[in-house]
Order: structure tokens, then C-alpha cells, then sequence
């Protein structure tokens, strides 16, 4: 019976990375977390100048990110 088990789900497996590399395809170039404070991070100034300039609003940088992560801003 494990045998069974085991035939059923090998297709699976060989689908799952596929599935997972194709799901990483539609992210931005650029990762912006938001807080719950409602305070912004991204990696870097230009990510978060491109992610306000897209919004048609502008980037105002407040400080760096908890250890060195990227910057915190916001968009005005």
C-alpha cells in the first residue's frame, strides 16, 4: 500500500519546483514591505524613488532599515 502511496505522488513532485519558479516570474523588480505602522521599506532609494514615481506620488526617505536591510520611506 505504500508503494501506492509513494507511484501516486512522484508527478506531483516533479511539479511542485516548476510551479514555484513560475510563481517568481510575476514579482517586481523591486520587493516594498509596508508595516503595519504604516511605515515602508525597500531595498534601495531607487526602488522606493520607482515604486512612489508609480504611484505619480514622490519618494521621501526617512532613514535605513532595521540592520542595514534597504530604507524606509514614504510616499508624499
Amino acid at each position: 500500500m505504500n508503494r501506492a502511496h509513494a507511484f501516486s505522488l512522484r508527478p506531483l513532485l516533479y511539479v511542485l519546483p516548476l510551479a514555484g519558479a513560475l510563481a517568481g516570474c510575476g514579482t517586481p523588480a523591486y520587493e516594498v514591505v509596508t508595516y503595519p505602522n504604516g511605515r515602508t521599506r525597500a531595498p534601495s532609494t531607487a526602488d522606493a524613488v520607482g515604486y512612489c514615481q508609480q504611484k505619480g506620488q514622490t519618494a521621501q526617505i526617512l532613514e535605513r532599515a532595521p540592520g542595514e536591510t534597504g530604507v524606509m520611506f514614504r510616499c508624499i
